[in-house]
This record gives C-alpha cells, structure tokens and sequence, in this order.
C-alpha cells in the first residue's frame, strides 16, 4: 500500500479510517503482487481480537456505507454489511453469519439478506429481480436432494389453525405504468393449530377470472382429498381411486374402466342412465360373478321402498321393450311387469305378467304368473282373450292328471241331408246298400222319431258311433224346405247290444222345430245351451219331419261334443 501525504485516522473503537471526514482520499487500492493462484489476491482483513474468546452474536467486523446528509458534512449510515459469530467458538466451532443492513427513512436501518452458517440465505423482504431465478443443489441427487425453495412463517409462536405458511404468487403488469396485478397464486395454510403431533396442511391454488376477483380452483389437504371448485377435464388417462364423485359438472368418464372396489357399494342418485352405442350388438351390460362357490351366482334386484305399508297391486318393477313402428314412431313391443298379489305377513305372493304389443300398439299381458292362495301353488294364466292360441310345439307333460272339470276335449260331426216329407213321420238315413245313401232321409221312424228299428235298418242308416262317453255342446248349421208348414229336425241315439237281434228304440237326444219359407231362404240351426249325455258306443242318427206331405228339404249341420 502507497501512502503520498494522505491522512491515516486512527477511531477510537479499535478501526480506522483513510483520510478524515473534511479530507479523503476517494479511493483506495489493496493489491498483490504475489504470483496469482487459489489462495493469492488482494485482501481486506477486518479482526476482532480482544484476547477473549469469541462469543456468539459477537461481532466478527463490519463495513458501512456513509454519506453527508447536510452541508456541515454530517455523515450517516446508508448500508452495512457485518460478520456475527453464530456460536461461541472453539478450536472446533466457527460458525458465523453475514448480515445486510440497508437505511430508509430518517437512518432507518432494516435487516435486508442473512447468510447463516447452515448456508441459508434469508431475505427479509421480497425478491426482485428481471431475469430468471435457478435454485441448484450440487450435492449428489437423492431421495432428498435436489434444488429447494424454503417460504417459512416464524413469529415466535406455534402456527394457528387456518394460519398461512406462505404463498407463491404470479403476478403480472396490467397497464404501462407498471401496475403490477396478481394473477394466480398457490398458498398452504394450516389445516389445524400446529402442535409437537399436528401439523396438518391444506395447499390452495387460486386464480382469477375476467373481473379479477380471486377464486379458490383447487384444494389439496391433509386428508389427501383433492376439491375442485368446478368442473374437471381430463384428456389423457385418469387411473387411481375417485373418493367422491358428487360434483355435478362431472359429465363426461371417457375410458373409465373400473368404479369401487369389492365389499363397497356405490349409489347412484340418478334419475335416468341411458347406454349409448352405434356399434353393432351395443351397448352390452355384462354381471359377471367369478366366485367359484357353486350356489353363488350374479344378481339384478329391483327393490321397492315405499317408506309406508304397501298395498295389494303395488307396482315392483318394470322391464320394457321399445323400438320403432314404420312411421318410425317410437313403440313399446314388450314387457315384464311385477307387482304384489297379497302383502299380509307370512302370506306374500306375487304377480308376474309377460306381456306384447297386441295388434292395436296397446300392451296386453299373455303370461301371468299369481303367487296363489295356499304355499306352494302358483297359478298360471296363458294367452289373452277368447280368441288367443295356445301353440306347444312339444309335449306337455303334467305332473298329475287334469280335473275331470278342467279337460276339454272336444270333437265335430257333420249331420247333412235330404229328403221328401210325408206330412207325418220322421225319416232317418237310407240305408246304405241304396245307391241314394247316405243323404237321403227315406226310411219312416214313426211320428215321434222313437219308432223301434231292427239290427239290419240301424247298422244300414247313416249316423256316428261315439267312440267315448260325453255331452252335446253346441249344434248349429243351414236347412231349406218347400212350402210354409212347420218342420221338425231331430238327434236321436241308439244303443246297440252286443250279440243281441232285438229291436234297437231311438232316443231323442235334442229336437228343432222351423216353420218353412220355401227352397230361396235358409234357416239358421244354433243350439249352443244345452248339454245332453250319450255313452260310448251310441250312434248319433239325424232325423227330419215334414208337416206337409210331399214337400222336399235339406239338412246341412255340425255338431260338437265333449268327451267326458
């Protein structure tokens, strides 16, 4: 160091100063020539040596930045930066920190930027800066290395509950002036009073819309749920679980491949689901169950909660069947319908119906199912109206024998012919060695049909042999005769007797009676309430009586009956 008549003033706190404060010298070089390497270069040496160790929070040194603020040449404070012990040091401790004071105000000095020995740098105020920050850890990467930016809150007490750590702020100018505006920011607050065993923490990133008002987005706490304030779009993959899914503008899960898991439920409080599919044979639900248990199997339940006692015809469940007509109308072809038939305890029973559009587009019910009026009984009722058929391409095996009262099995006779009236008698069928048999009526059995014929005359006649026993049902048919007089139409039976040459005597079994309006005009048989017996065996014989002589008729007839 050079010296050419300048002033050395000695201070008498143990520093110094070049120059005095009237007299400086402006400036000041400290230079080595020593051969330069990585311990060489000028050096500024400020030492605190008092013979006594140094303590900690004890002042290593300090240099100040002063200016006149007055033209009496008051000098003040503008800046400091000054070096403190940060622990009582030793052989093995010399730990030390360096503080940066600057001045505001009437000398206000305010602590600006720490370096402690923890190499943590603390500024007390804010940031500023016009390029881009890198934070970089050059120590080996790691589970718990790697570049860190530290927002800490200390003021001496334990964080309270909803209290904020920090915020991370992106701000922005909204004009040129440089008014500087926030536009989002992501901010951790305290979800509960910070203790030795809480420390709970929410993260909340917020954002503004057009009125630049500040909206919380996003929510992330302590209990792991994330709480999205609106609605949520994901474009590529979303795998993991969804804790709740109450949000309503939650429209669309494209890709969506699972929902819960196994022993949970899931409600859905929906009114309408509806499966969308252009794909050939889709939409398709699938119930699949993978247990190996042979009685376990996959279910589908309709339940009915009414909250109040039900009542008989209560509507269960309904499935139905649409599709569209040619006017591409939408049309309901089908349905099944379940409901209650008796909801006394210990009584249940209900009521399934299978049911089709039936011609008219309306829904008519050809299988329903009735729980029954005693345990174990179930009552069936198959096809809807008097006309329906009943087809069963198959056998019907029953597992025991019909009620006599519930056969029915029915069988057609024609009874046809003609003939030429005596004014008197009935005439029963030629006899069949007659090239006129088997219509002609010519062979008299007496004024009221019961005249006794032989075993040749009632083996020749026409007629029907029953082959069982049963009734006449229902008789109906056409006949035509000459003249005005009345004219009777008569079934009789007869009861032949194996083995036996007696007469055979005609039984009346039902008899008719017409007033004739000539060949032009037919009059109409239809006796279809009465029922009259016969046995297996009889023959069934049609006889015709004339009440003006000589006058021709026709029969034309068909008889049904029910075998017994």
């Amino acid at each position: 160091m050079a010296f050419t008549g300048k002033n050395i003033v000695p201070i008498v706190d143990g520093g110094a100063g070049l120059g005095s404060i009237t007299k400086g010298w402006g400036g000041a070089f400290i230079t080595n020539v020593t051969a330069s390497s990585a311990t060489q270069g000028g050096k500024l040496v400020l030492a605190a040596n008092d013979g006594a160790v140094m303590a900690s929070g004890h002042r290593l040194g300090v240099i100040e930045f002063k200016g006149a603020e007055d033209t009496a040449s008051t000098l003040t404070i503008g800046a400091r930066i000054e070096a403190l012990c940060d622990a009582t040091w030793s052989d093995e401790e010399n730990g030390a920190s360096l503080k940066m004071y600057t001045t505001d105000a009437n000398a206000s000095e305010s602590l600006v930027l720490t370096l402690d020995s923890d190499k943590l740098a603390t500024f007390a105020g804010q940031i500023k800066n016009e390029r881009i920050h890198h934070i970089t850890n050059t120590t080996t990467s790691s589970a718990t290395e790697g570049g860190m930016l530290n927002l800490i809150s200390d003021d001496g007490a334990a964080l309270g509950d909803d209290h904020r750590l920090g915020r991370l702020a992106f701000q922005a100018a909204e004009d040129g002036a440089g008014t500087i505006v926030q536009g989002a920011s992501i901010e951790a607050y305290a979800d509960a009073g910070w203790g030795p065993n809480e420390n709970g923490t929410r993260l909340e990133f917020y954002t503004k819309d057009a009125d630049s008002v500040k909206e919380l987005s996003l929510t992330l706490d302590s209990d792991l749920l994330a709480t999205f304030t609106g609605a949520v779009t994901v474009t590529g993959a979303l795998t993991g679980t969804l804790a709740t899914a109450s949000q309503p503008n939650v429209t669309t899960l494209a890709g969506l491949r699972a929902i819960g898991t196994a022993d949970t439920p899931i409600v859905v409080t929906s009114d309408t689901i509806t499966f969308t599919s252009a794909s050939a044979d889709d939409p398709t639900i699938t119930i699949k169950n993978t247990s190996s248990g042979t009685d376990d199997m996959a279910m589908l339940n309709f339940v009915k909660d009414r909250g109040t006692a039900p009542a008989i015809g209560d509507n269960l469940a309904e499935i139905r069947f649409f599709g569209e007509d040619s006017g591409q109308n939408e049309q309901e072809y089908g349905r099944i319908f379940c409901e209650t038939d008796v909801v006394t305890h210990g009584q249940e029973s209900g009521k399934l119906s299978l049911g089709v559009a039936n011609h008219d587009g309306g829904n008519g019910y050809g299988l329903i199912l009735t729980g029954g009026s005693e345990d174990n009984e179930i009552d069936v009722t198959v096809g809807l109206g008097a006309n329906s058929v009943v087809t069963v391409p198959g056998g019907l095996s029953l597992g025991t024998d019909l009620p006599t009262n519930q056969q029915k099995h029915l069988a057609y006779f024609t009874f046809k012919g003609y003939g030429s009236s005596d004014g008197t008698n009935y005439d029963i069928g030629e006899q069949m060695s007659d090239n006129q048999a088997p219509f002609q009526h010519d062979t008299s059995s007496g004024s009221d049909g019961l005249t006794a014929q032989t075993v040749q005359t009632s083996i020749r006649t026409t007629g029907h042999i029953m082959p069982y026993s049963g009734v006449i049902k229902k008789w109906v048919g056409w006949s035509t005769s000459a003249g005005s007089g009345t004219v009777d139409v008569g079934l009789f039976k007869i009861t032949p007797t194996a083995s036996d040459a007696s007469d055979l005597t005609p039984v009346l079994l039902h008899n008719i009676q017409y007033t004739a309006s000539g060949q032009d005009e037919m009059l109409a048989i239809s006796e279809n309430s009465f029922s009259v017996a016969f046995s297996a065996g009889d023959k069934i014989i049609s006889a015709v009586k004339g009440g003006t002589s000589a006058k021709a008729w026709f029969l034309d007839s068909t008889l049904e009956v029910e075998w017994s």
